[in-house]
């Protein structure tokens, strides 16, 4: 929550490299349970990122399964909204997490401590829904001549049985149930003979046992003439060919009024007043073109980040596609590669895309990133060219190149200013190339390499122009379709290096290899990851230092990194669904001289166990995760202190007839050793101390009730997030109470209301105590 990401900043900001604090932080409220095959929406709050987001994405999967389905999530800046397909939420039960990466490749996710292995998980109920009604014959206004009329009703008793006692049809105003023939899943009607020329309709009412209701509309039909029959079935025939657009509509309005405002805002779950937030997405077209589009508009929308409103409309065909709005072309590694853009995008493919064929991307508008310097309101931060060509091959199935070129030019002049440190034009090609072999019908490798280079250009008072060259090459094998081993090597080298420009070309300098190894059966999941980095190449980095406590000057030299990671995952039928056990450990070390300047390890382990439970209707989820991260700093002269975090979590969700109840536990607890660092004046220290212990705690109870089925669900939730360390440095107590309920109107048409209760009380200053009310109405339409 944010409360606890703040206070670990503030403490540690002496002992954390600076990206770190660049981290997103999600909030993120996860539902307990969902109902089985009804799209599950999911949104999140995205602060204290110190960089512009670039993306954020939802990754799912059932309990149980062995990879994760993904999903762009729609708005930027502050608010993010997706929803996992109801053809994916089902009785299973789900598993899911979300991710945010920012501008300087930072990764922010929720939950925030081992995502793919502790997901949040979601309890799925089997549908409760009442008889469902659909005419098979004739169309619903169809025109047919009198021999023709037949009326067929297809029932679906939902998760009951039809009671056919409770049945009645009403044909022209009149009771014609004598008359059907019916069984619990088909009712067949034959009108009288000589039906008259003109209008007749027909409505159904039936319940099934649980004594739910289905009313349907009244279906009409035009008996005419053969001729005049004829002439509508081909008209009905043409418009067939359209699709039908869907989509879904979400339109939110928030107010929230505080007590009493805190002298640091920071603290505040919510930003105070009115917020307004709308979301649309939609599909469709005809059989030869697609159309999608999105946007979102939000009083979110601030000049001094990346634009929060955003729109997008996508038309598609086998052979061509154009994109209008805001877009993420990818090209490769070391060219336009997911690089925001608002503009266009085009991508043309000439021959089957399975086999031998060509394609040409075009992508250009303005490269929307806050420019390094640059007041927020002034004119000209977001004005940057961003153009990119892309040419590729496949000379025969699986074998090809591609040439890459891309621009981003200073339009609007504006890094034309002292303080930037980013170059004014940057101009990137590449070229690559791959292979693919199938040796056997389960074993093949895919061989790919790619060389690029790039030019910058950077005025600040005075002209300078760098040169810049990167390459990259590997092989992947695969089989079975579901295990492979990667490796890959990669040298990227400039003279110009800075973090803001968006190509990977000038923002590292260095050797990359690694191997990834997957090996899967129907229980047992084993994944390994071997990652060797070393920066520095042709030792363009090297600086010097004076130590001055030991009067010794030090040559900063080339820094190695290695990262090993292994996780196993296996399922224990009948109740215990998943064991997880995963360890991870990333070593850092340079050869400066005398001594290092660099030596850390970190080390992570991870434990998780699953359990589900079914006993006939209902359904007990449970889940337990353990995680223990040693953070530490060997070098002889510390950079920063040493960490250990160990986090238990614990949660249960139990499901009968309707209603559901939940549970949950979490404790972490902090580890800070400062002994021997030097590098300058933390909180812990000016607290007298070198070392912390920092603990908290978080207690959560939720109750559903589906007081109306399928019409009026209500709940009720009580957080309770406790903060406190042996240093009286902490000592806080964020508290949330939620009333919420969900009415839905009709299917796919919900309405909500969220009234929520949040108080934080800070012991040590008063001043940033609080209490705030926060009302939420939400509108759904599935369309």
């Amino acid at each position: 929550m944010r409360i606890q990401a703040c206070t670990l900043l503030l403490l540690t900001l002496g002992l954390l490299p600076a990206s770190a604090l660049a981290v997103p932080v999600l909030v993120h409220q996860p539902p307990t349970e969902a109902e089985a095959g009804k799209p599950l929406p999911l949104s999140a709050t995205i602060t204290d990122a110190a960089s512009p987001i670039v993306q954020v994405k939802l990754y799912y999967r059932p309990i149980g399964g062995l990879s994760y389905r993904e999903e762009i999530m729609q708005g930027a800046g502050v608010s993010y909204s997706a929803q996992i397909p109801g053809s994916s939420v089902t009785e299973e039960g789900l598993e899911y997490y979300l991710e945010a990466r920012n501008q300087a490749g930072e990764r922010g996710t929720s939950p925030q401590l081992n995502p793919t292995t502790a997901p949040h998980r979601v309890l799925v109920r089997r549908a409760t829904v009442g008889p469902t009604l659909e005419l098979l014959l004739p169309e619903d206004g169809a025109t047919l001549t009198a021999e023709e009329a037949m009326v067929v009703v297809r029932i679906d008793p939902g998760t009951s049985q039809t009671d056919l006692k409770s049945l009645k049809v009403i044909f022209d105003e009149a009771d014609v149930t004598a008359s059907v023939e019916k069984n619990p899943s088909l009712l067949t009607f034959v009108p009288p003979a000589g039906l008259t020329p003109g209008l007749h309709g027909l409505q159904v009412v039936v319940r099934n046992t649980e004594g739910q209701e289905t009313k349907s509309k009244t279906w009409s039909f035009t008996i005419s003439t053969p001729e005049a029959a004829a002439a509508w079935k081909a008209e009905k025939e043409a418009a067939a060919k359209l699709a039908a657009f869907r989509g879904n509509l979400r339109v939110e309005l928030q107010d929230t009024s505080l007590g009493k405002k805190p002298q640091d805002t920071l603290y505040l779950v919510q930003p105070e007043g009115w917020l307004h937030r709308v979301n649309l997405n939609f599909s469709g077209g005809s059989e030869a073109w697609q159309f999608l589009g999105t946007g979102y508009l939000t009083s979110e929308e601030a000049p001094g980040r990346q634009p929060v409103n955003r729109f997008r409309l996508d038309v598609v065909n086998p052979a061509l596609s154009v994109s209008l709005g805001d877009t993420y072309p990818i090209f490769t590694d070391f060219t336009l590669n997911n690089c925001f853009v608002r503009g266009g995008y085009l991508r043309w493919i000439m021959g089957d895309a399975s086999q031998a064929h060509s394609e040409l991307h075009l992508a250009g508008g303005w490269n929307r990133v806050p420019i390094e310097g640059r007041e927020p309101d002034t004119a000209g931060t977001f004005e940057r060219l961003a153009t990119g060509f892309r040419w590729l091959s496949d000379v025969w199935s699986g074998i090809g190149f591609s040439l890459n070129a891309d621009a981003v030019l200073d339009n609007a002049q504006s890094l034309k200013t002292p303080v930037s440190t980013l170059p004014e034009n940057n101009i990137v090609g590449s070229a690559e190339g791959h292979i693919k072999i199938n040796y056997l019908p389960s074993l093949s490798s895919l061989f790919y390499g790619e060389y690029g280079m790039g030019y910058y250009d950077q005025n600040m008072n005075f002209f300078t122009v760098s040169l810049g060259d990167a390459y990259r090459g590997g092989m992947r094998w695969e089989w079975n379709n579901r295990s492979a081993v990667e490796v890959e090597y990669k040298r990227t080298g400039s003279k110009f290096v800075s973090l803001g420009n968006p190509w990977l070309i000038s923002d590292q300098q260095g050797v990359d290899s690694n191997a990834r190894l997957y090996l899967f059966d129907d229980q047992l999941i084993i994944l390994g990851e071997l990652n060797v980095w070393q920066d520095n190449v042709d030792n363009q980095k090297t600086d010097t230092y004076y130590l001055e406590a030991a009067n010794t000057t030090i040559t900063a030299g080339t820094t190695n990194t290695v990262f090993v990671s292994g996780m196993a995952y296996y399922r224990l039928p009948p109740y215990l669904s998943t064991l997880s056990l995963g360890y991870s450990v990333n070593t850092q070390q340079d050869n400066s001289q005398p001594v290092p300047i660099i030596d850390n390890r970190t080390s992570v382990f991870t434990l998780g166990l699953g359990s589900q439970i079914p006993s006939g209707p209902n359904q007990l989820l449970a889940n337990l995760t353990y995680s223990l991260s040693v953070f530490q700093d060997l070098a002889q002269t510390k950079l920063s202190g040493d960490l250990t975090t160990g986090s238990l979590q614990l949660s249960a969700i139990y499901a009968f007839g309707p209603w559901s109840l939940s549970a949950g536990y979490g404790l972490n607890r902090t580890y800070t050793d400062l002994s021997g660092y030097t590098a300058g004046l933390t909180a812990i220290q000016a607290a007298g101390a070198t070392k912390q212990i920092l603990d908290y705690s978080l207690y959560s109870l939720r109750g559903n009730w589906k007081a109306v089925p399928n019409t009026l669900d209500l709940g009720l939730s009580w957080e309770n997030l406790a903060g406190k360390d042996d240093l009286t440095l902490v000592d806080d107590l964020l508290s949330t109470v939620a009333l919420y309920g969900t009415y839905y109107i009709r299917s796919g048409h919900s309405l909500g209301l969220t009234l929520s209760s949040i108080g934080y009380g800070d012991k040590l200053q008063d001043a940033n105590s609080y209490q705030e009310l926060v009302a939420n109405l939400q509108y759904n339409l599935n369309f």
